[in-house]
């Protein structure tokens, strides 16, 4: 309890600090300390932006690995946005609906007030959503799968083929075994 306490100190000292430097702008705004810690493993501002631009470029690539590209798809879904550390990569100008769906009521509620550029819902932690089927040409999960049990991994597979569109794509990233080896430890995310 003590080391919780702790942190959450740590994490309000921190947001007082970015503050007063004004790190937070309006034109690329960022999540609070505890919420960038919450996402994204580390408070580190730079850290957390590079690991979405970098997940997004992933995504295009794979795209157009596979003959596609980002631009054509019409309707895309963050599956397990966060705090929009991906989506906001996303050039929404190029797309009908983009959109982020999380369980976490706080990191949606900061996404709405803070990316106006995308559209965010909270979600239960069980499907079925309410969105409608068929709808998304491109579905995306970072890191989401990893922390699912398998049961629940299912579950969620099945929503997102009720929700892809027909010739839609999905991209899940996984940590596996690599990333298993590398605990406190750097991890190089271009492997």
């Amino acid at each position: 309890m003590f080391r919780y306490l702790l942190l959450q100190i740590k994490f309000a000292l921190m947001a007082l600090s970015e503050s007063l430097r004004g790190q937070a702008n309006d034109s690329n705004p960022v999540p609070s300390p505890r919420l960038r810690h919450r996402v994204h493993g580390s408070t580190d501002i730079a850290g957390y932006l590079e690991v979405g631009e970098r997940s997004w470029r992933s995504i295009e690539s794979l795209l157009e690995t596979a003959g596609r590209q980002s631009a054509d798809a019409k309707n895309i879904l963050d599956f397990g946005c966060g705090s929009g550390r991906t989506i906001r990569n996303i050039d929404s100008g190029y797309h009908d609906h983009v959109l982020g769906i999380d369980i976490d009521r706080s990191a949606i509620r900061w996404c709405q007030s803070c990316l106006a550029s995308y559209q965010f819902e909270t979600v239960a932690s069980d499907p079925p959503t309410s969105l409608p089927g068929e709808h998304f040409d491109l579905i995306y999960a970072i890191s989401v799968f990893t922390h699912l049990n398998e049961e629940m991994q299912f579950s969620w597979l099945s929503e997102i083929s009720r929700l892809l569109a027909p010739n839609g794509t999905f991209i899940a990233s996984l940590h596996g075994n690599y990333q298993r080896e590398l605990q406190g430890r750097k991890v190089d995310l271009g492997r």
